[in-house]
């Protein structure tokens, strides 16, 4: 029997639904506060979403239609990844344009450019509190690098009032802003997880806390305006240096004796103050950045002729600098610093150590080749000792059976240890795969 249903037609309205994102959309921490996410870890938040390394990541999700130079010339300025150049807000609209994003313009200084000169801004190196990065993971939020801790001038954390970190705890090997291995939280050579619960000897002065505090402040107003769209002119900043430098007297003279003498020469050149310095006048004259652009009279002029660490170059006390090398050398830790660690904690450049005290630094690099080669000659004859030992117990010695012993699956990575394996199992009579 054939039975024949009719049923009734159903229309649907059509809808329009939006194109999806290219990539997995994560939302960048603490974004309209002074404690934003810096462009250079949300890179890393993405890769990690994605179960890739950053600079693959880039390559493959976001960059994939630049050029090999192009994608070069990236990888060798990653350090000045969260400043003011012109890449950088190149690289952040693509990010934009494959996570369908529209609000990561205030995860770099790039808004900010035409207000300082881009010296003594970004650090060559990462800076990071490992209490707030222990509080973070522990409370099941979102491990990230703030963009302040990225700033030259700033050397402490406001919320805990200790002195950032800058090597490793456990290698003691500095942290690039963006590398290939680089994973938020964790040093990117030993992959040791770097926040702690406790922390002794790194208190920050009071100096320290109070300039972090007048940075962040200033930040917070900055970052209002460029939500709110405003562009800020080169001629404005230095419109409003003339006309302070020139309206009072008073003004004149605090500012010359705080550090400021060729700001008149400044002025007539048309060249900007440098970020530290920009923010120094404000506090001479006791205004934020906004009252500064918009040219108010000061009130209350503030004397801080003490201050002119933050205005000028410190004068170097080449005893504590001579007698921190002396210490290093003489030092019974396990891994020796290296001279650009040294550098960093002194807040001085290598050079600087080479030219006024090359014995010392010659011992130095002598002392930490020596440790290193000892160390790859330890390695080695543990490698050896598994490798052997394998064999002892009548099991063929694998790549995963030496690598569970040994402590590390992709030993075979290193040429230098693919060597040994295979020079090894020739020894043993083993023929190579």
């Amino acid at each position: 029997m054939n039975i024949k249903f009719i049923f009734e037609t159903w229309s649907f309205p059509e809808r329009n639904l939006p194109e999806p994102s290219r990539i997995f959309q994560i939302s960048p921490c603490e974004l309209h506060s002074t404690y934003v996410e810096s462009f250079s870890s949300y890179i890393c938040r993405l890769a990690e979403a994605h179960m890739m390394l950053p600079t693959i990541f880039l390559r493959r999700c976001i960059l994939k239609n630049f050029s090999e130079e192009t994608l070069l010339y990236l990888y060798r300025s990653f350090n000045r990844l969260n400043g003011t150049a012109e890449y950088i807000d190149m690289l952040r609209k693509e990010v934009e344009k494959a996570t369908e994003l529209s609000n990561l313009q205030n995860l770099t200084l790039f808004g900010l450019k035409n207000l300082f000169n881009f010296q003594q801004l970004i650090k060559r190196y990462g800076a990071w509190c490992p209490l707030c990065l222990h509080e973070w993971r522990e409370l099941s939020q979102p491990v990230y690098i703030p963009l302040i801790w990225h700033l030259q001038t700033i050397q402490c954390c406001v919320k805990h009032a200790i002195l950032l970190q800058t090597a490793c705890p456990k290698c003691n090997s500095l942290q690039h802003i963006l590398h290939r291995y680089s994973r938020v939280g964790y040093c990117e050579r030993c992959k040791t997880w770097m926040g702690q619960e406790f922390i002794n000897g790194h208190n920050a002065s009071l100096e320290q806390i109070n300039w972090a505090q007048w940075i962040k402040h200033n930040l917070n107003i900055l970052f209002r305006e460029v939500d709110k769209g405003t562009e800020f002119q080169r001629q404005q900043v230095i419109s409003a240096m003339e006309y302070y430098y020139t309206s009072d007297k008073k003004i004149k003279n605090e500012l010359k004796l705080a550090g400021f003498k060729d700001i008149q020469e400044k002025i007539i050149k048309g060249q900007l103050l440098t970020f530290p310095n920009l923010m120094a006048f404000c506090k001479v004259l006791g205004l934020t950045i906004d009252d500064l652009l918009n040219q108010v009279q000061p009130t209350d002029i503030k004397e801080i002729t003490n201050e002119k660490f933050y205005l000028r170059r410190k004068k170097r006390d080449m005893g504590l600098i001579k007698q921190t090398l002396v210490l290093s050398i003489n030092s019974d830790k396990h891994l020796y610093p290296t001279l650009q660690n040294i550098s960093v904690d002194l807040n001085c450049s290598v050079n600087l150590l080479r030219r006024n005290f090359p014995g010392l630094c010659t011992e130095i690099v002598a002392k930490y080749k020596n440790n290193k080669d000892s160390e790859k000659k330890k390695t080695i004859q543990k490698l050896r000792n598994t490798i052997y030992e394998l064999h002892r117990q009548k099991k063929y010695p694998s790549r995963r059976k030496v690598g569970e012993i040994f402590g590390n699956m992709n030993f075979n990575r290193k040429p230098m240890l693919r060597e040994v394996w295979h020079q090894a199992l020739t020894e043993l009579g083993y023929e190579i795969k």
